[in-house]
């Protein structure tokens, strides 16, 4: 019996120290981990950035008084579009009509009078010439006919004052646009002060603007990198917008930006801009908020990385990257701008730099790793 329990027990051992082993063998043969990488190279990017932006009137203008009178009549409709040079408002003309015949009437009167200013001299200068006269009469009717020239040079220039008056009691659009509402009704009386001559507002919309404002520091960065050729523009100093209306509707017409304040708003700690835009049917508004996207630049020499494959820590930021052995090695790196998905390194990786964008968890840094993508593979072997 004491032999059986002996035996028994020497097998439990036995079985005991094969599992030991096997659980051994079995840590030390761990499976290498299965990462994907990317080969990063230098490249050339299409770069976009987006902005909140407000459209605004490419011009905006007052229709004011430019005469006093009676507003007699209103030919336009609240809010509709009028051509340049259409009539808006017509202001009681009589007034103006009969100072314009009163201006007629002393010009005439003052023409008469050269005329009269003008044989008198003829007949003194005849006469001085003979001796008859003084030379002082001569002299006074030199005067007298200098006197009716000028007269004639007041009351041309009282006629046209007259002519200018009556035209502006007919007001007309200054520019082509958008009227907004009547601000005086009809049978008012308009003054020519500020506070009483303003008939109306005049919003031009066809081409219009796209107001938006660039962070000071990233448009003292996007500057540099465009002075050093980082960032170019694919039609040489134009850079063309795009606009996005709600629910991501592009807008039809591209534009193109025409205006960077040359200072720095220092309450918001930003830079204001503006781009252009065709508007022939009228789909942009002033005011409202869209989305603009400058287009048409390009990141030179980028490295990209998937922007999921960046770590980030309180030490910093990160990738992993698979040496010429197929170990797993962390890079810290400095990022640059987003391109899509991807952002470009400015410092940390070299072009040929193998990525690892999906497994770092399964990654430890100094460990094997075996390679997904074979072309991949290939070109670290090469290395």
């Amino acid at each position: 019996m004491k032999n059986l329990s002996k035996i028994i027990c020497l097998i439990s051992i036995s079985v005991l120290l094969v599992a030991c082993k096997d659980n051994k063998n079995s840590r030390r043969e761990a499976p290498i981990p299965t990462v994907t990488t990317q080969i990063i190279t230098k490249q050339s990017a299409p770069l976009s950035v987006e902005y909140a932006a407000r459209a605004e009137g490419y011009k905006e203008v007052e229709v004011r008084a430019q005469v006093s009178g009676i507003l007699l009549k209103r030919n336009y409709r609240e809010g509709s579009h009028v051509k340049k040079d259409q009539q808006l408002f017509q202001i009681d003309p009589k007034p103006y009509q009969i100072a314009l015949q009163r201006a007629e009437a002393a010009q005439k009167n003052a023409e008469a009078n050269l005329k009269s200013a003008q044989r008198n001299w003829k007949r003194i200068d005849s006469l001085f010439k003979k001796g008859v006269v003084s030379e002082k009469s001569q002299d006074d009717a030199i005067s007298a006919l200098e006197s009716a020239e000028a007269s004639i040079d007041q009351a041309k220039a009282e006629v046209a004052a007259a002519k200018l008056n009556l035209d502006y009691t007919s007001v007309k659009a200054p520019i082509s646009g958008i009227t907004s509402k009547e601000i005086v009704s009809e049978g008012s009386l308009i003054g020519t002060s500020s506070s009483e001559s303003l008939l109306t507002k005049i919003t031009q919309i066809d081409p219009i603007y796209a107001s938006f404002a660039i962070p000071d520091s990233e448009f003292i960065k996007s500057r540099q990198m465009m002075e050093n050729g980082k960032i170019s523009s694919q039609e040489g100093h134009l850079i063309k917008a795009k606009i996005f209306l709600n629910d991501n509707i592009t807008y039809d017409q591209i534009g193109y930006l025409n205006f960077t304040d040359p200072s720095i708003d220092t309450s918001t700690g930003t830079v204001d801009a503006r781009a252009v835009f065709d508007n022939p049917k009228g789909d942009l508004f002033p005011g409202q908020f869209v989305r603009i996207a400058l287009q048409g630049l390009v990141l030179n020499d980028a490295l990209l990385v998937p922007e999921s494959a960046i770590i980030q820590n309180p030490q910093g930021k990160f990738v992993m990257i698979v040496d010429t052995d197929f170990n797993a090695q962390i890079r810290p790196v400095k990022t640059g701008l987003k391109v899509g998905d991807s952002i470009d390194i400015e410092e940390g990786i070299n072009d040929g730099d193998v990525v690892i964008i999906e497994g770092m968890i399964k990654a430890k840094p100094g460990q094997k790793v075996k390679i997904e993508t074979p072309n991949t593979e290939a070109k670290v072997t090469s290395k």
